[in-house]
């Protein structure tokens, strides 16, 4: 037993070290990238909200007062898709003033939901939102900007939980934190980021109609369109400064 412990012992610090290397790069990276300065806007582009919801009737309100909020120099459209929800959202959508609503009869799921919102949005932005997330007023305002570059097909922001309270919740909080706001900064410098978080993220609608839309079929929507945007040479940058509690 002693040679294969000193094995696994190796092992252990072989990891250990390659993973204190990794930190150290993306902690130097994220603290000479943290000085650039932000994009400035030349125009305003229009923006579209996309919010699919699948009984979401206990936060549906709150998600829809956040956006209404949302602080933007143009008129924002919003589009809440029902996925045919089986609870009160239905009632609630009809209530509400100012909002376009579709129903579907039967759940297709969130990317078959968000792609009949881009066939509806007339925005050339589109922002997809949970129906459990509420983004700060700032959030478009901070965010919009980096589409000044052409290339630019997504922009995502610091997503945090919202109700971080309790233990468990706290460690969400931590590890948001980390991944949205330390690990997505560095990524989006070096053109690597992998996922758009599915709580919000800001998409160019050409972009997206372009490669076809969501994959159906995918039940991870925001990590593959994501991979597919950077497959057709698009640029997805991160926008810490956003944030968006879900």
């Amino acid at each position: 037993t002693g040679p294969q412990t000193l094995s696994v012992y190796w092992i252990i610090v072989f990891f250990s070290l390659v993973l204190i290397y990794i930190n150290s790069v993306f902690l130097f990276a994220y603290f000479e990238l943290s000085q650039k300065p932000r994009p400035q806007i030349r125009k305003w582009p229009t923006v579209s909200v996309l919010i699919p919801n699948y009984n979401g009737e206990r936060t549906l309100v709150k998600c829809l007062e956040s956006i209404a909020a949302l602080e933007y120099p143009l008129a924002k459209e919003i589009i809440v898709i029902d996925d045919g929800s089986k609870d009160s959202s239905r009632k609630i959508l009809g209530k509400i003033k100012g909002i376009r609503a579709i129903f579907k009869i039967k759940n297709a799921g969130k990317a078959a939901a968000l792609n009949d919102g881009l066939r509806a949005a007339k925005g050339e932005i589109v922002a997809s939102v949970d129906s459990d997330t509420f983004p700060a007023k700032d959030a478009l305002l901070k965010m919009v900007p980096y589409f000044n570059e052409g290339s630019v097909g997504a922009v995502t922001g610091l997503v945090r939980a919202s109700n971080a309270n309790g233990f468990v919740e706290k460690l969400q909080e931590i590890e948001y934190l980390v991944a949205f706001g330390f690990f997505q900064s560095v990524l989006s410098e070096i053109n690597g980021v992998f996922v758009t978080p599915g709580p919000m993220s800001l998409f160019r609608l050409d972009a997206l109609k372009k490669i076809g839309g969501y994959d159906e079929a995918n039940i991870t929507e925001d990590m593959e369109i994501a991979l597919r945007l950077q497959k057709h040479r698009y640029k997805i940058v991160a926008c810490p400064t956003a944030q968006i509690f879900t």
